[in-house]
């Protein structure tokens, strides 16, 4: 969904968006529905602010049991944009360059595309008590139990163990 800058300093109260937009697949991530939210978008000074939430639900493979699950991943944007600022490379970093340069219209599910992808985990879970695979025959313990016997711990790192949480 895009919104031109004039419509937006052309509309006083602002603009309020419902955000309904599918996102195709990306290198490994696989969106199963579409981007779901409510965004607004007002005009500040010469800047622009996006504000809003979304959710969407997203395929994922357990970081323990290697199990894939459907997850849903919600975020809260809230970003400036200016129309009039044109980046420069090089130099120091000044407040300025943690607004975004914007050229004629807003890209609104980019934005929220983007916010998603960096608020995936890095070690999904299909369940908090996920009990994994276990490290000698590779047995799922959420299905069954093994009789394996646990392999020997490095005895370098048996300092580490005190800070073991269980």
């Amino acid at each position: 969904m895009r919104i031109t800058v004039q419509e937006i300093f052309q509309a006083p109260a602002g603009v309020t968006v419902e955000l309904c937009e599918s996102v195709p697949p990306q290198e490994d991530v696989v969106f199963l529905s579409p981007v779901r939210g409510r965004v607004w978008v007002r005009a500040e000074g010469t800047r622009i602010r996006l504000s809003g939430e979304a959710t969407v639900e997203v395929q994922q493979t357990c970081a323990r049991c290697l199990r894939e699950f459907v997850g849903t991943v919600s975020v809260q944007v809230s970003e400036l944009f200016d129309p009039t600022l044109r980046p420069e490379w090089g130099g120091e970093l000044e407040e300025e360059d943690f607004v975004f340069p914007l050229d004629g219209e807003l890209d609104v599910g980019e934005v929220f595309r983007q916010h998603l992808l960096l608020a995936l985990p890095h070690a999904p879970l299909c369940r908090p008590d996920c009990a994994g695979l276990c490290p000698v025959c590779g047995a799922d313990r959420n299905v069954a139990s093994c009789d394996c016997i646990p392999l020997a711990r490095d005895p370098r790192l048996a300092v580490l163990e005190r800070f073991r949480v269980e």
